[in-house]
Formats: structure tokens, C-alpha cells, sequence
């Protein structure tokens, strides 16, 4: 994981000491959960259809506007919609129109809007009600604002929405378990790698006993656990959870989908990091073999496979060069994984192309896991009961 500088490092380093104390604080002693509610009974009453249909057509209206380039006159409308929905006394209602509208913002890299709408959704009289939207909506303020580096201020808005889950729906539920991971995603793409590690397998082994071992958000906590685990250099437990993730979405999905081709690409890469080279190539042909039916839809991957398994090659190839400089032999340096850059002597402009090649194999391997998080996933809505009970029939987010 690199950081933008030194000024970046630094600051992240000091965030990370907050962040240590503020996740210290949270789990030594019980959530704050008085912003929320504890029972869906307390909600305020919905207003009549007319004024929610309204505002609904105003707010769809406005979305399209939005979403069709036209931001600045969407943004007015948007704001507009908001005015007249701030007005119901349907305090869900609202918070899902401030859902729906910063959702609309993010989705055309307009974060800055997206900001003042949140800012102004938390301020706002159906927030001080508690509903249960307040959770989705205090997530995604989290998300943006980590997004953008700013992980000392995202931690207490994940916290906040972590309490807000947990008061709705108990600390082993599904939404508690998936907004418990955004935070560890957050802090492991932010620099807090040792936290994102403990709370990745504090999120596993809860999962494991609350959903089961076959519940699909257990394998997703799985892989992004597995995928921190990469991160600080720890491959052998990495590929365990790989190893498990890939039994069970392989049985679910089948071989050929896009989740089971980014799980056997992991175990791959942990087998690649080992030293284990053969089981490496291994992998990486069901890879390929996977990417050739998934072809007609994106034919990327079988170009991603071919990557890899070049990156292999060329690796196992300078792991028989012989002793480095230090006098220990390659093969034994393999076996303690520690050739996990790309060679430096592949000099010729052939190598340099494919070691190129390879770079780009793992980029384009980390926007394909983001895109099985999406289809493992949808939007993640706990707010609505009738969205609720639509996201029960599909996965929620990995790594997103």
C-alpha cells in the first residue's frame, strides 16, 4: 500500500494513533447507541401518498437531470425536493430522499455536493427522530470521507452508523457485519493496517458464528480478510481463507462467475507469494480457463490470466538464478515468500513489456474484485423494510 508523499504518511500516521484509541474506546465499552432507536415501532407515521408521491416525482426528476449531465440544474432540484421532504413528518421518508440524492452525487464525481447534502441530511429534524435510514446515510458519509483520505474524521461516522445497525438490528446482523467491514476496508486503504487487520477477523469469526460458514456475507468477510492479511505479508492464513472462500462460491455460483474467478486469482497470488510456484500456475489457469467463457463479456480477463502466469515464469526464473548477494540461495529465499516485487534484472524490452503487463494484471484484478463486490453486492439498503427484503436475495459488498 503506498501513500501520496511524505506529508501523507505523516499524516496518516497520526490519524492512525486517534484511530487505534478510538476503536480501543468503542470495543472496550458499549456503543452509544441514544441517536438511535431500538424498534422499527418507534418511527414516525408515513404522510399521505399525494405528498410522498410528489416529492418522490420531484426527486426522480431531479436524479435524471443529475445523472444526464446536467448537475447544476439537478443540484438546484435536488435541493428543492429535499425542501419539500424536510417539511413531511415521515422521518424514513426523508432520509432515504438524502440517501437517494448523495448517491445521485457520488455517481457523477460530484463529492463536494454530496458533502454539504449529508452535512445538511444530519442537521435536519428527521435525523434528530432516529429513523433507521439515519444508519445508510451515516455509512455512506463515511465512505466518502474516507474516499478522500480524511480517515480521522471517518472513523466516529462509522462508529455512529456501526451503533445505529446494531440498535435496528443487533451486533451479529447482516447490516452490522457489512458496515463493520467498510470500516476495516477504510482503514486498511488508509494506512491503519494492524487495526483493519484485527477488526477483518473480528468481522470473519463473528460472521462464522452468527450467519454460518455458508452465508454469502461470510465469505465475502472471508475475502476481504484474506485480502489484509496479503497486505502485511501474512499469505499462509491468507490462502486459507481464500481456499475456503473458493469451495463455497464455487459451489453456489458455479466455476465460471466472476466471484469465483477473483477468489482463485487470490490463491494464486498467496501461492505466488509462498514461493509456491507450480500450485501458482496452477490457479492462474483456472483463471484463465474461467476467463474464457466469461469472454464475450469482458475478454479482459484472459489477458489479466496470461499476466500472471508470465509474472510467475519470470519469477520462478530469478528464484533459480542462486545465491543473492547475501549467499542465500533463491529457492530458499522463495520458500519465505520474500520476491513479491516484480525482477529487476528483466532488462530486455520484451521483459519490460510483459512485466508492464503484469502491473497492469493486478490493477485490472483489483477494479474486477470491485466489480464482483457490485455484483455480490447491489446497493446496500437497510433503511427501507421493502428494500431490506429485496437485498436479503442478493450479496452485499465485499471490498467496496
Amino acid at each position: 500500500m503506498t501513500s501520496a508523499g511524505g506529508f501523507v504518511r505523516a499524516r496518516r500516521a497520526a490519524a492512525s494513533v486517534g484511530i487505534v484509541l478510538a476503536l480501543g474506546a468503542t470495543f472496550a465499552g458499549a456503543i452509544d447507541t441514544a441517536a438511535a432507536q431500538d424498534s422499527p415501532a418507534k418511527r414516525a407515521p408515513a404522510q399521505s401518498a399525494g405528498s410522498a408521491q410528489a416529492i418522490t416525482a420531484q426527486m426522480n426528476n431531479a436524479i435524471a437531470l443529475t445523472r444526464g449531465g446536467k448537475i447544476d440544474t439537478g443540484y438546484a432540484q435536488l435541493n428543492a425536493a429535499l425542501d419539500a421532504a424536510d417539511r413531511l413528518d415521515d422521518a424514513q421518508f426523508v432520509m432515504r430522499q438524502y440517501y437517494q440524492a448523495t448517491a445521485t452525487l457520488r455517481a457523477v464525481k460530484r463529492d463536494d455536493l454530496a458533502e454539504k447534502l449529508f452535512a445538511r441530511a444530519l442537521q435536519g429534524k428527521a435525523a434528530a427522530q432516529s429513523p433507521p435510514g439515519n444508519a445508510d446515510v451515516l455509512l455512506s458519509y463515511a465512505i466518502l470521507i474516507s474516499d478522500h483520505a480524511r480517515i480521522a474524521e471517518a472513523v466516529p461516522l462509522y462508529m455512529k452508523a456501526i451503533a445505529a445497525y446494531n440498535a435496528y438490528w443487533g451486533e451479529g446482523s447482516e447490516e452490522s457485519l457489512i458496515a463493520n467491514d467498510k470500516l476495516a476496508v477504510a482503514l486498511s486503504a488508509n494506512g491503519s493496517a494492524a487495526s483493519a487487520t484485527n477488526l477483518g477477523r473480528h468481522n470473519f469469526e463473528l460472521s462464522e458464528k452468527a450467519l454460518g460458514p455458508d452465508h454469502r456475507t461470510t465469505w465475502k468477510l472471508a475475502n476481504n480478510y484474506a485480502d489484509m492479511l496479503r497486505e502485511i505479508g501474512a499469505p499462509a492464513k491468507a490462502l486459507e481463507l481464500d481456499l475456503f472462500a473458493i469451495e463455497k462460491r464455487a459451489k453456489h455460483y458455479g466455476e465460471n462467475h466472476l466471484n469465483t474467478l477473483v477468489t482463485v486469482n487470490n490463491a494464486g497470488q498467496d501461492f505466488l507469494n509462498l514461493g509456491r510456484f507450480d500450485d501458482a500456475r496452477r490457479y492462474f489457469r483456472r483463471h484463465r480457463a474461467i476467463a474464457t467463457v466469461l469472454a464475450p463479456k469482458d475478454p479482459t480477463f484472459a489477458g489479466q490470466a496470461d499476466a500472471w502466469l508470465f509474472y510467475t515464469d519470470m519469477l520462478a526464473g530469478r528464484c533459480r538464478d542462486g545465491p543473492d548477494r547475501s549467499g542465500a540461495a533463491g529457492g530458499d529465499r522463495c520458500q519465505r515468500g520474500e520476491f513479491r516485487g516484480f525482477p529487476a534484472h528483466q532488462g530486455s524490452w520484451a521483459g519490460r513489456r510483459q512485466t508492464r503487463a503484469a502491473r497492469r494484471a493486478r490493477q485490472r484484478h483489483a477494479a474486477a474484485r470491485d466489480r464482483a463486490c457490485d455484483l455480490d453486492a447491489g446497493l446496500h439498503r437497510a433503511a427501507s423494510g421493502q428494500l431490506r427484503d429485496q437485498a436479503r436475495h442478493r450479496d452485499r459488498a465485499d471490498r467496496c
